[in-house]
């Protein structure tokens, strides 16, 4: 640097010559790198607010056609999955589907699009509290209770990380329906702690007297 500043401009510019014949090609390749690197963030960019202008249209049009041609709700759900899977549109369309499966019997196809909503809201790397995949967990469980399937229900639901009153008071039905009235009495007393509706409330109490009813027997 002190010879840079120390020299003639004759003697500068031979000298930025050496640097430039020595590094050139490092310093084309670090332009085009910085180059690709801008081009490729605006390209994400606008992708990204393309597709969420997508998806979110869609979604719309999902909505509207629920309420004025419901016939059309299902295919625009199915191809919102499609398209965005990894969106959360695509969890939300899935309960409509699963509400629909269930109204139709297809007990099945319900459990199935349950379980891809709760393997995609579940992360090993983190312990946050995630509202989709409990609702998810929620409707699961109570479909594994009317297909006779307590067990997995019990399973599903102390694989939870939060327990919300409705799998508290789920987690009590499934350990009635096992026999296990201690158990279920506990579950229901912690649903009934958390629960701040009435009426709920009211039917939990009812199924606590039931099981002392059942063990007085």
């Amino acid at each position: 640097m002190s010879k840079f500043l120390g020299a003639s401009e004759e003697e500068n510019l031979e000298l930025i010559g050496s640097w430039w014949e020595k590094y050139k090609i490092l310093i084309v390749v670090g332009i085009l790198l910085i180059g690709s690197i801008i081009l490729g963030r605006e390209m994400w960019i606008d992708s990204s607010q393309k597709s969420h202008k997508e998806v979110t249209e869609l979604y719309s049009s999902f909505l509207t056609a629920l309420e004025e041609r419901p016939n059309e709700a299902s295919p625009l759900a199915e191809e919102l999955i499609v398209n965005f899977p990894d969106s959360l549109y695509a969890d939300l369309v899935s309960f409509h589907l699963v509400k629909v499966d269930v109204s139709s019997n297809k007990l099945d196809d319900a459990v199935g699009r349950l379980r891809k909503i709760i393997v995609k809201n579940s992360s090993s790397f983190s312990n946050t509290f995630s509202p989709i995949q409990n609702v998810a967990k929620t409707r699961l469980a109570r479909i594994l209770l009317s297909q006779g399937k307590p067990a997995q229900a019990l399973e599903l639901i102390l694989e939870s990380k939060d327990l919300t009153s409705e799998l508290y008071e789920i987690k009590g039905d499934a350990e009635t329906a096992l026999e296990r009235p201690t158990d279920a009495r506990i579950s229901y007393l912690q649903s009934l702690d958390l629960s701040q509706n009435e009426v709920i409330r009211n039917l939990i109490r009812m199924k606590i007297a039931d099981l002392q009813f059942n063990v007085e027997d």
